[in-house]
């Protein structure tokens, strides 16, 4: 039987956190692959707010309403920076905790997704220094909190601090912030990229589920944290103390784009595993949310509403999406 949430949080004093990565994004649209020395027309572009921590928090403001999602991260007072603060205030998002700093340009990305296949190319611009140096109250209490590696030394602080709060780390790419967040966390949420990279392997197209296991032992420091590694159309899979291993299938569908695919995701997991559901159906939710908004053009503007979701879910055999091994 599926497990259901609330699109009202029953928390409605408690909220969610999201620590990291803001950006505007420019994204367009192609035909076929980008090549050197040449010009492209898009038929279509959108200008919207970006980042792994930034689309996660909006997807929790979407789904659980106005007030409920809290993102902490550093912009530049600047017109991007004034950008993504209205945007983001318009989606519903705590901004209290944001740092505006007039020394620090706001990220910017430019995104190319491909018409054809779906598939993005992504330049972003932005420091590296961690200049985040938000803290967060402790009389609140938090459903949860999601980080990406960047602004880490915010998020280490909030874990230590709150060590009963449900921690989830988007682990898109091996760095500093990464490393540093990954043996802290309940859960390691891992891209293909990641995981190969921590795992020391190679994946390739075929997959092999002995290698799957490996990486997610690997990635699991000894069994302890709940881990997933996400493999894009081919689904999820993970491994938790209580649950195992297993797998959760990819959507069939036409992918459009699927730029923030994986942070919707995040964001998705997060969002239920603060509404307390089980780790497998937090996925499952998550598997959901990230293969519908690969249907449409964009990050933020993709996400689908918790209604679309949960119709998908509903409509689906619960064996069919979740494998145990």
């Amino acid at each position: 039987m599926t497990e259901q949430i609330s699109g009202n949080s029953l928390h409605l004093c408690r909220k969610y956190l999201a620590i990291g990565h803001c950006a505007v994004d420019i994204n367009m649209a192609v035909d076929g692959p980008i090549e050197e020395n040449r010009k492209y027309r898009s038929a279509s572009r959108i200008c919207e707010i970006g980042g792994p921590a930034t689309n996660a928090s909006i997807l929790m403001a979407l789904w659980g309403g106005k007030g409920l999602s809290v993102l902490g991260t550093v912009i530049g007072r600047d017109m991007f920076g004034d950008f993504a603060l209205e945007q983001l205030k318009k989606s519903g998002v705590v901004c209290d905790y944001i740092s505006q700093k007039e020394d620090y340009p706001t990220p910017v990305s430019c995104i190319l997704s491909r018409t054809d296949n779906g598939m993005r190319t992504i330049v972003n611009h932005r420091l590296l220094d961690d200049l985040y140096e938000g803290s967060f109250p402790y009389d609140r209490q938090w459903l949860a909190i999601l980080c990406d590696g960047h602004c880490a030394m915010a998020a280490e602080k909030f874990i230590s601090e709150h060590p009963g709060v449900p921690s989830v780390l988007d682990a898109g790419s091996l760095h500093a912030g990464t490393k540093k967040l990954h043996p802290l966390v309940d859960y390691v949420a891992a891209s293909e990229t990641y995981a190969e990279s921590v795992a020391g392997m190679a994946f390739g197209n075929t997959v092999n589920r002995q290698e799957m296991v490996n990486a997610l032992d690997i990635l699991g420091g000894g069994k302890q944290q709940h881990v997933v590694i996400t493999r894009g159309a081919q689904g999820a899979w993970f491994y938790g103390p209580e649950d195992g291993y297993g797998h959760v299938r990819g959507l069939d569908i036409e992918a459009v784009d699927t730029t923030g695919a994986g942070d919707i995701f995040h964001g998705a997991f997060t969002y239920c595993t603060g509404q307390g559901l089980s780790f497998v159906q937090a996925l499952v939710y998550a598997n959901a949310a990230a293969g519908l908004s690969c249907k449409k053009q964009g990050g933020s503007s993709s996400i689908p509403a918790l209604t679309e979701v949960q119709s998908f879910i509903s409509r689906i055999d619960p064996g069919h999406m979740v494998t145990r091994y």
